[in-house]
């Protein structure tokens, strides 16, 4: 997952709870989320923003645009300096959950201790994760590292470009001396030559 801010530098005077105001920050509008595969258009998701409050939206989200009843609580430590900490959990409902084990989550969801609490704690992703779940057994499965980059790459590009097909792949060679990409992430430009796109035609016609 990928995100920034765009206006990042918006100053806005402490809500009703003391907190920083994230809603007055957001404001009215959609979260859009946009799904990329290896193969295949990408999914694009929209929903109208409930509250700004960015975990209550994300759930808004993935119940109303994924079918997926979920619990997302997040955190962001602060002082007058900046941004000390942040981080998160989601819980989401697998197939099969039993009524008993939601009921549990969404009571622990709201009785354990908020997130920047934890995290000013020293609490690890694990232990966020096992603050939520309560007395739910856990299982750890991977770990991924948390960085701000993007995963496109030009094979990537020529992956998508091959779902064109080979007429429209035709005229574009035919037309262009280059084609350009763009990652609709990160706007890395790629530039395929005319022989590139040509050798991707060659391979849709090699295929079975």
């Amino acid at each position: 997952m990928r995100g920034y801010a765009r206006g990042p530098a918006a100053e806005l005077p402490l809500n009703a709870r003391g907190k920083f105001d994230v809603a007055g920050a957001v404001g009215k509008g959609h979260l859009q989320v946009t799904r990329s595969f290896e193969v295949g258009q990408p999914y694009v998701g929209i929903v109208e923003l409930r509250s700004g409050e960015i975990a209550e939206d994300v759930a808004v989200y993935l119940a109303d645009s994924q079918q997926i009843p979920s619990i997302v609580a997040l955190g962001v430590l602060a002082n007058p300096t900046g941004i000390v900490a942040a981080g998160g959990t989601i819980a989401q409902v697998m197939p099969g959950a039993r009524e008993d084990t939601i009921s549990k989550l969404e009571r622990r969801a709201a009785e354990m201790p908020p997130i920047t609490e934890q995290i000013g704690a020293g609490a690890s992703a694990e232990a966020l994760a096992a603050s939520l779940a309560g007395d739910v057994q856990l299982h750890h499965f991977r770990e991924y590292a948390v960085r701000f980059s993007c995963r496109c790459t030009r094979q990537r590009v020529q992956t998508a470009l091959l779902g064109l097909g080979r007429d429209e792949l035709a005229k574009i060679a035919s037309e262009q001396h280059s084609t350009e990409a763009v990652c609709e992430f990160c706007k890395k430009r790629y530039v395929l030559s005319r022989d590139e796109v040509t050798s991707l035609i060659g391979r849709l016609e090699a295929r079975p």
